[in-house]
């Protein structure tokens, strides 16, 4: 820029909020004196930048969550709308003219750089790294017993067989750092074929697989603390910059202080992705303990019904300030995915995490391994989903592991290394 500013895009894919949110944590922490600060994602998350105006906002088109869920994980996006993906950058890049491009999960970001020839870094959770030491279980986990709601029937069945799949697809796609090629040539991962077929066509080479894809950047920056998840030998290009945790600037909602101090708080949010299709029925279930319960919906689940008839001890909004209640919670009820999981740890709270998909096992099977929560797959019955937050109510040792997770966040605070590895890499003035 004219003012010596350095110029920073931030691209976030709105498939999911975090990848949004993330982007938004990280250019909040830099100093606008400094930087010209740009963000850029689908509209329909354009209140996520509210009315300060520390950045620019600009449109970025994303395939719809639904149509995102809906597809095979690998196989999220056609070569069409991958071809999209990529104008659309290279035509905001042309506009913006940006030093430093910062991405959260868009597949195309590293090649649209390199086109342009941008610095470019990729914001990812670490349990994604091809430099992480995998640890899997040999079988999904399971519902401990069967006497829950659904327990035997066709629904029952079909969420045994999906978290079947998600383990397995876990074990198949993250044991493979080489990106070894199917007997066609292909990577046997649609999306990074998709990918490779742009990278051809600009003359750029192939990734070798998803995992590299995901970290196929001039930088790559994880969003966790060092020695949350082990690690093998890092190349020097690859940063942590610690846990990218982010609540929405809200008031606290009118019946907050109607909260009983006395008992204890259970915060349930599916947030943007999670499974919520059978929220009313866990919420009504968890109204029956001695607990206050505060849900927040996140306008994907209709709770008329069950607040009509439950006890007063359930406390719903659409969306909450996500970093208070967490703080005030004794239990936190999530999707699993970083984005709820480490809001809680952050805060000492530990997690019950309801992993659906491969993104939120990892997370939750991490959480787990640290003694800090539970992960629970799609076939957990609504009992053993119960029973596990009785279990941490009851038990002192998840909240102290989570307490010591807390710890380690807060000694790896992004808005003191994100802005000194920014200085790093573009050179101080």
């Amino acid at each position: 820029m004219g003012d010596g500013r350095r110029t920073i895009l931030f691209l976030g894919e709105s498939v999911a909020l975090a990848h949004v949110a993330r982007p938004m944590v990280l250019a909040r922490t830099l100093d606008t004196d400094r930087y010209d600060l740009h963000v850029a994602f689908d509209p329909r998350h354009e209140w996520v930048v509210g009315d300060e105006p520390f950045a620019k906002f600009h449109p970025l088109a994303s395939i719809p969550t639904e149509r995102f869920l809906a597809r095979s994980p690998g196989a999220s996006y056609d070569l069409d709308e991958l071809r999209s993906y990529l104008a659309d950058e290279l035509r905001l890049y042309a506009e913006v003219q940006p030093d430093l491009v910062v991405a959260d999960f868009r597949y195309t970001a590293s090649t649209s750089a390199a086109v342009a020839g941008v610095p470019s870094a990729s914001l990812v959770n670490f349990h994604w790294s091809p430099h992480r030491k995998f640890d899997f279980p040999a079988q999904p986990p399971s519902a401990r017993d069967g006497s829950g709601s659904g327990s035997g029937s066709v629904k029952a069945r079909l969420r045994s067989s999906v978290a079947g799949r998600v383990v397995r697809k876990a074990r198949r796609t993250l044991a493979d750092r080489s990106g070894s090629p199917d007997d066609e040539g292909g990577s046997g991962v649609p999306d990074v074929d998709h990918v490779n077929v742009l990278r051809a066509e600009h003359g750029l080479p192939a990734v070798s697989g998803y995992l590299q894809l995901l970290v196929e950047a001039d930088h790559v920056l994880y969003a966790e603390p060092p020695r949350l998840i082990e690690a093998l030998a890092l190349p020097s290009h690859h940063h942590f910059v610690g846990p990218v945790v982010w609540s929405p600037t809200l008031p606290l909602p009118d019946w907050w202080p109607e909260l009983p101090p006395e008992r204890p708080l259970v915060y349930v949010t599916m947030g943007s992705t999670g499974e919520a299709d059978r929220l009313p029925e866990l919420v009504q279930r968890l109204a029956q303990l001695d607990v206050s319960v505060v849900v927040s919906t996140a306008g994907r689940a209709e709770l008329a019904p069950v607040l009509a008839t439950a006890a007063p001890n359930v406390f719903a909004a659409e969306v909450v300030p996500g970093a208070e209640v967490c703080a005030r919670a004794a239990v936190v009820v999530g999707s699993g995915g970083s984005g709820t999981a480490y809001q809680a740890l952050a805060a000492g709270t530990p997690v019950v995490g309801l992993w659906d998909n491969l993104d939120q096992y990892l997370t939750s099977m991490v959480v787990a391994g640290h003694g800090a929560g539970d992960a629970l797959g799609p076939d957990a019955t609504i009992d053993r989903i119960v029973g596990a937050v009785s279990e941490q109510l009851a038990e002192p040792k998840a909240t102290e592991r989570a307490g010591a997770l807390a710890a380690l966040f807060a000694a790896h605070d992004p808005a003191r290394t994100f802005p000194a590895l920014v200085d790093d890499l573009l050179g101080t003035e």
